[in-house]
């Protein structure tokens, strides 16, 4: 094992390295994780989620308006997929987008 020697570092410093890199790992472990663990659903259970009827999901996955995939006859889906295709549609109120607009020409002007 190598030796390192450390000077000029506080005991404070020296603290906050090691919890910084222990915080790095664990995050970076807790996405390995639950991607690995995320398995794909069928459709009558993305119809659940979604709220809409079955024959609506597969118009929708035949006209690729919904992230899906096929594995022969039959299509998959991620739940997270589907969660995120939800907030995309997600439309801003007239405040918000007065908001965006005035910051966009403070910064364009």
């Amino acid at each position: 094992m190598e030796q390192v020697l450390i000077t000029n570092i506080s005991k404070k410093e020296l603290v906050d390295i090691i919890e910084q890199t222990v915080m790095g790992v664990i995050g970076s472990t807790k996405t390995q994780t639950t991607n690995i663990r995320e398995r794909p659903i069928g459709v009558s259970k993305a119809a659940q989620i979604l709220l809409l009827s079955v024959p609506r999901i597969y118009r929708k996955s035949k006209n690729l308006e919904i992230p899906h995939f096929k594995k022969g006859n039959r299509l998959y889906f991620y739940e997270s997929e589907l969660e995120a295709w939800l907030r995309g549609g997600h439309k801003l109120s007239n405040d918000q987008i007065d908001s965006l607009s005035d910051k966009y020409l403070k910064i364009n002007s």
